[in-house]
């Protein structure tokens, strides 16, 4: 896929995650993940809010991972 189309798909499915929860969320979160490794292996820049969507989605996979543990 073009750089061009990848941006566009990673523009789309980030809009798209502010309306959708469950595991409809963690399909389009893996997907975006995925178009931004692409992007990157391909040399491409990725602009800032698209990196900070990422960051934000890495931090959340992160807290979620320590929900359930006991304290």
């Amino acid at each position: 896929m073009k750089t061009a189309n990848l941006l566009q798909n990673a523009e789309r499915i980030e809009k798209e995650l502010r309306a959708v929860s469950g595991p409809t969320r963690d399909k389009l979160e893996r997907e975006f993940l995925s178009i931004l490794a692409q992007l990157r292996q391909s040399g491409a820049r990725i602009s800032a809010h698209l990196r900070s969507v990422e960051h934000a989605l890495e931090e959340d996979a992160t807290e979620r991972q320590f929900d359930n543990m006991p304290v």
